[in-house]
C-alpha cells in the first residue's frame, strides 16, 4: 500500500513537474515578450521620428529654391541700395565742395571789400549820398562775385 501510495504521489508529482515545465516556458516566453514590446516601442519612436525628419526634410528641399531666389533678391537690392548711396554720397560731396568754394570766394569779397571800403569812402564821401555809395559797392562786389562764381564752375 505504502508502495501504491508513493507510486499514485510520484505520477501526480510527475504531473506538477510537467505543469512546472510548461509554466516555465511560459514565464520566458512572457520575459521575452516585455523585452520585445520595449524594442518594438523604441523602435515605432524611431519610425516616428524617421517620418518626422524626412517630411521636414522635403519642406526644407521644396523651400531652398524659393529661399534662394530670396537671397538673391536680396542681394541685389543690397547693391542698387549700395550704388544709390554711393551716387547720393558723389552728389553731396560735389555740392558740399562748390559750397565750400562759394564760402572761401565770399569770404574773399568780403575781405576785398574791407580793402576796398577805406579808399571808396575818401573818394566818394562828398560826391554821393551814402545809399547810392552802398549800392555802388554792393554792384561792384556782385559782379566780382559773379565772376569768381564762374571762375569757379569752370574749375
Amino acid at each position: 500500500m505504502q508502495l501504491e501510495s508513493a507510486e499514485v504521489q510520484l505520477s501526480e508529482c510527475g504531473k506538477v513537474e510537467a505543469q512546472i515545465g510548461e509554466k516555465t516556458i511560459l514565464s520566458e516566453k512572457i520575459k521575452k515578450a516585455y523585452e520585445i514590446k520595449g524594442e518594438y516601442a523604441r523602435c515605432q519612436d524611431a519610425l516616428r521620428n524617421m517620418q518626422t525628419c524626412e517630411s521636414a526634410l522635403k519642406e526644407q528641399q521644396e523651400r531652398a529654391p524659393l529661399l534662394k531666389e530670396q537671397s538673391q533678391s536680396v542681394i541685389q537690392t543690397a547693391k542698387a541700395v549700395k550704388e544709390t548711396a554711393e551716387k547720393e554720397l558723389k552728389a553731396y560731396t560735389t555740392i558740399y565742395e562748390r559750397v565750400n568754394k562759394e564760402v572761401k570766394l565770399l569770404k574773399q569779397i568780403k575781405e576785398a571789400e574791407k580793402k576796398d571800403q577805406p579808399a571808396k569812402s575818401d573818394r566818394s564821401a562828398g560826391r554821393r549820398p551814402q545809399s547810392q555809395r552802398r549800392s555802388g559797392e554792393n554792384g561792384e562786389a556782385g559782379s566780382r562775385l559773379e565772376g569768381s562764381v564762374r571762375e569757379a564752375d569752370r574749375h
